[in-house]
């Protein structure tokens, strides 16, 4: 599988300088899927996080869906939106996954204080 872009994150959580890589959903999964349709992979633990695609049914000035799917990353409303373009929405997804990693190690480091 030969990666089509990488993008990074100058996070704290296990980072690289490529530590997330787009990878066609027809490569990945088989089958039939749109050429705009992406899985991201985080190159370090060799696990899917996430998805960027072309959406058909979103607006029209902002058709890019981006959206978190990793296990270590709770759910919320804001692990998913939508971007004018592909690179933007590489941009959001790792402005997201970098927000939600500070805001789960903040948690973390309250939580242990009061041990």
């Amino acid at each position: 599988m030969i990666p089509l872009r990488a993008f990074c994150y100058a996070g704290d959580m296990q980072s690289s300088l490529d530590q997330f890589v787009l990878i066609k959903a027809s490569k990945s999964f088989g089958g039939v899927w749109s050429d705009d349709d992406y899985i991201v992979r985080d190159r370090a633990r060799n696990v899917v996080v996430g998805r960027i695609m072309l959406h058909p049914q979103a607006p029209k000035d902002k058709p890019w869906f981006w959206t978190i799917t990793a296990r270590e990353i709770p759910p919320s409303v804001h692990n998913r939106g939508y971007s004018a373009t592909r690179e933007q929405a590489m941009a959001d997804f790792k402005a997201q996954w970098l927000a939600s990693i500070n805001r789960d190690t903040r948690a973390t480091r309250v939580i242990d204080a009061t041990f």
